[in-house]
């Protein structure tokens, strides 16, 4: 069989899905192009654009998402050797007419370091789009090899200027720090190491009803805190960490606080100097918690994971 260019572009966004830890099984739906059925109840119509540019556009018609419906379905826009831009049902209603027979447009576009930005038929979509968001947001369910690199269960994050003045609020236990603080923030707009010597101070607060995170032990509050320097450091940021909340119960004068009474940290986050970026470039430890590729650091001459 003579291999067209979809082919290339299809398999590109498919292989990262087949990979994903939660992913059990995909199937074509009609003979419509890159219109495919995950996991049995998951909808994805995928799009390639071949433009060099830096905009990629796409075009879509009122036949495209005859089939989505009734699914949970994404489109998938394969920016040509870029990246991928994952698009929800409901991002797609707030930039197109899926109604109209007309044919329509979207459009990707992202600076450097930055996500993606989209803009459609009926305007500009109301937030940027992460990189890592496919296919995260299509099989997203935390399974036991993520535990270790994912929030507590049921818990919630809180980001705030001041408290209580709220950014934003987070039940996603797969939350990335540096992707969801660049969205609201625009946090290497901020902190870009070149032009400035900015830093930026957010307040962070965390609750969790898990019952295997019963009180803020100095163990539970290390295992957030270590989460946050190494989401932080990964993407080439430094965190000053303060504890703002007083471990001691003021009733009991124990360290007992509960979990699912909000605990408070503030961050204070720079860029990373260059010259403060030493990674090991070594095979990580079986038993390392991993995120992407690790960041190692030393602690007495031994390589650990950060």
């Amino acid at each position: 069989m003579k291999i067209q260019d979809k082919d290339f572009y299809y398999g590109v966004a498919l292989a990262q899905i087949a990979d994903y830890p939660t992913f059990t099984s995909i199937n074509r739906v009609t003979e419509k192009d890159g219109l495919y059925q995950i996991n049995d109840d998951i909808r994805i119509l995928i799009k390639y654009s071949t433009a060099d540019n830096g905009e990629w556009r796409f075009t879509f018609r009122k036949d495209d998402f005859e089939e989505l419906h009734y699914y949970e379905c994404f489109i998938v826009l394969i920016c040509s050797g870029n990246t991928i831009c994952l698009l929800s049902h409901e991002d797609i209603n707030e930039i197109l007419d899926t109604n109209i027979d007309a044919s329509q447009w979207v459009s990707v576009t992202y600076p450097d370091k930055g996500q993606m930005r989209v803009n459609g038929s009926l305007g500009p979509l109301s937030h940027t789009v992460a990189h890592n968001a496919f296919p995260r947001e299509i099989l997203g369910t935390v399974i036991k090899k993520q535990e270790e690199i994912s929030w507590p269960p049921f818990s919630k994050l809180n980001f705030y200027w001041q408290p209580p003045s709220l950014i934003f609020s987070s039940e996603d236990r797969r939350l990335d720090l540096v992707d969801d603080l660049d969205r609201v923030l625009g946090l290497f707009d901020l902190l870009d190491s070149v032009t400035s010597e900015k830093d930026v101070t957010v307040y962070f607060g965390l609750t969790t009803i898990s019952h295997i995170w019963d009180a803020w032990t100095d163990v539970n509050l290390e295992k957030i805190e270590n989460h946050i320097k190494y989401d932080l450091e990964f993407d080439g940021f430094n965190v000053e960490i303060e504890r703002i909340t007083d471990v001691i119960c003021p009733q009991t004068k124990k360290q007992d606080i509960p979990c699912n009474t909000e605990f408070l940290w503030k961050l204070k986050i720079s860029a990373l100097n260059e010259e403060e970026d030493l990674e090991i470039d070594v095979e990580p430890e079986i038993g390392c918690v991993t995120k992407r590729f690790p960041k190692l650091v030393v602690s007495n001459g031994e390589p650990v994971c950060s």
